[in-house]
């Protein structure tokens, strides 16, 4: 699977290492802060919380809202026509036929393609965006007009899967390769476990 990520960083503002986070999402997301809360965790960051199960007395360093979102789009692709091609040589056929041998020459031939057409299909791309607020020390939530100082939005497009399991890989691929110190944009690719399927 392939994808790509892009970090937007206020150099002003950097991220502090090993600070605490709290996770923030609209209905639609809130199913993914638990893979995210764990991915920030296996990265080295010291806490994540989902905003519901934010402790008492506990006061993060960052909001982290999270995003998601599916477009599906119709593109056009070529499909081949497959058909019999001629290689260029010929074929004897030899039969005897009342004590004489009869031969017939045919010209070889392979299947292969001997054409393309257009072909619509549908394509869904998928978007998973964080903005990062900082919060000062006792506040626990980013205010309306706050300006976040790092943006990571991750996207791939993929045909025919179930966005629980692409938004999951998203999120995993979002956190393992953001850079919260600079801007950034990389293309990747990720070899899939044998008999992996995105449905």
């Amino acid at each position: 699977m392939q994808g790509n990520i892009k970090t937007v960083a206020n150099p002003y503002e950097p991220i502090k290492p090993n600070s605490v986070l709290v996770l923030d999402a609209n209905l639609e997301t809130k199913a993914y802060l638990e893979n995210l809360k764990l991915a920030f965790l296996m990265r080295g960051y010291k806490a994540a919380y989902p905003r519901e199960t934010l402790p008492a007395k506990v006061y993060p360093d960052y909001q982290v809202d999270v995003d998601a979102k599916t477009e599906s789009q119709i593109i056009q692709s070529q499909e081949p026509i497959y058909g019999n091609v001629n290689t260029g040589g010929w074929v004897q056929d030899c039969r005897k036929e009342k004590g004489a041998t009869r031969c017939i020459s045919r010209p070889e031939t392979r299947w292969d393609v001997v054409g393309y057409r257009p072909v619509n299909e549908q394509v869904d791309n998928y978007t998973l965006t964080m903005n990062w607020f900082p919060l000062k020390s006792g506040q626990t939530k980013a205010s309306a007009k706050q300006e976040s100082v790092l943006q990571v939005t991750a996207q791939t497009t993929q045909k025919g899967c179930d966005p629980n399991r692409i938004y999951a890989f998203l999120i995993q691929q979002a956190v393992n390769r953001f850079t919260p110190e600079r801007n950034s944009a990389s293309n990747f690719k990720v070899e899939m476990p044998e008999g992996y399927s995105c449905r």
